[in-house]
């Protein structure tokens, strides 16, 4: 049996802590868009401006080794780093793809999977 990823999670930032203080240290609901190796792309389900940029669309890795995005898949929570990506990007051939980032926003924080149901990660 092929476990997928959840299509949906939650975004509980710990940093930056402005951020964090602008959207009152609520998680934030988002759906995982595409799968890219060792990083997966989301979209935010409501989307906000911080720094006077559009937030969107994040890719997420994981901070730490020894873990993986992969976890997810089976209902564990993943400590990341995200960091903002434009539209174009995220429907690129390769969105996770930061070698030309330079700056902008960047998040630290768990991603949490919303199961649908016990034991289904889809």
């Amino acid at each position: 049996m092929t476990i997928h990823f959840p299509k949906q999670v939650l975004i509980k930032i710990s940093d930056p802590w402005d951020l964090g203080v602008q959207l009152k240290w609520e998680a934030l609901p988002a759906n995982i868009v595409s799968e890219c190796g060792k990083a997966i792309v989301l979209q935010l389900s409501s989307p906000f401006e911080y720094k006077g940029m559009h937030c969107e669309y994040l890719v997420a890795s994981v901070r730490h080794d020894g873990t993986n995005v992969g976890e997810l898949r089976d209902g564990k929570t993943v400590f990341c780093a995200m960091t903002r990506i434009t539209e174009k990007q995220a429907n690129s051939e390769n969105p996770t793809d930061l070698s030309q980032w330079r700056g902008g926003v960047a998040i630290i924080g768990d991603i949490e999977p919303i199961l649908n149901r016990i034991g289904d990660a889809s």
